[in-house]
């Protein structure tokens, strides 16, 4: 197709992602050299799949190109005379307050356990992207930061500091 001849490849990102990939099997290779266990690989080993997974397919569509993305521009008038933007109106200031807010929850965990920590971030993140119903975001913060925290007491070998679930785990 003609739309798909004016895909130009930037090169300089496919380096960059390279690089990355490069450094992401180098670190969990050394990770399972260091200790192939599965309490060391729990963490490690899906994030690092996850991560060479976007990676690989960033890589692909930088090279391939989005058929539909470059089909549906050269339709388009308008998408011909400027480059649409990737954010909506507003959405990057959102983006800036998600970046306070998780580092609020990072700087807080010391001090309201991760437990508490992770239940005011997730109803503070929900309610900042919109979501209004307080019976579904206090009941789906609880699940997530319930869920988390039986994770960290369970999977993790070092102790998370945790305010409410601890005391709840050793009473089951």
């Amino acid at each position: 197709m003609a739309s798909e001849g004016k895909h130009r490849t930037d090169w300089e990102h496919l380096f960059f992602l390279a690089i990355i990939l490069a450094f992401l099997v180098w670190y969990l290779w050394t990770a399972a050299v260091a200790s192939p266990t599965f309490s060391n690989l729990i963490l490690i080993a899906p994030v690092g799949a996850v991560a060479g997974i976007l990676a690989l397919y960033v890589g692909a569509t930088e090279i391939f190109g989005h058929a539909a993305v470059t089909r549906a521009a050269a339709f388009s008038a308008a998408a011909e005379q400027h480059a649409p933007s990737r954010f909506r109106a507003g959405s990057l200031i959102k983006i800036g307050l998600l970046m306070v807010l998780f580092g609020a929850f990072v700087a807080a965990i010391p001090y309201a356990g991760f437990d508490v920590a992770t239940f005011v971030f997730v109803l503070a993140t929900l309610w900042l992207l919109g979501e209004r119903r307080v019976l579904f975001s206090l009941s789906l913060a609880l699940g997530i930061a319930a869920a988390l925290s039986v994770a960290a007491l369970t999977l993790l070998t070092f102790s998370m500091p945790l305010l409410i679930a601890r005391s709840l785990w050793r009473a089951l």
